[in-house]
Parts: structure tokens; sequence; C-alpha cells
């Protein structure tokens, strides 16, 4: 059996679409809810950018174009193919 090796890094702008995509698909998931894209816009750029909390991370496939993004607490099925 083959096991996943994953890059832990610190997330940036640069993931802002994805880490929103995330929290979308993992409300709906989750909650049975579609959230706000506005409201979510607003905390996950308060969250890659404000100095005074501390820094999300992301698990990124260390082989450009062949993994996954998967921003910090979300699980298996929260997985988005880059």
């Amino acid at each position: 059996m083959k096991h996943a090796t994953f890059l832990i890094r610190t997330a940036g702008l640069a993931d802002f679409d994805a880490i929103v995509d995330f929290n979308q698909r993992l409300a709906l998931e989750t909650e049975h809810r579609i959230s706000d894209r506005a409201l979510l816009d607003r905390g996950v750029h308060a969250a890659l950018t404000d100095p005074d909390r501390p820094p999300s991370r992301v698990a990124v496939d260390p082989v450009p174009g062949e993994g996954v993004l998967i921003p910090g607490g979300c699980g298996g099925s929260m997985l988005k193919e880059l």
C-alpha cells in the first residue's frame, strides 16, 4: 500500500479561492447548508492577512500538478485535485 506524503506550509492569498471552496463544501457536507460566499470571503481573507491571528496551514503534494491542497482541519472528503 502506498502512503501519501504531504508538505505542510503556511497558506497565503494564492490559496484564497481553494480555502473558500473547501469551507463551502465542508458546510454543505457537515451542516447541509450553503454558506454565504461574501461572509466566507471576508473570514478567509482575515484569516490569511491578519497578523494577530495564528497562520493558516495547508498540506500540499510535493509533486507539482499531481496532488491535492488540504486546508488545515479538513477531512478526506474535502480533498481538492490541483
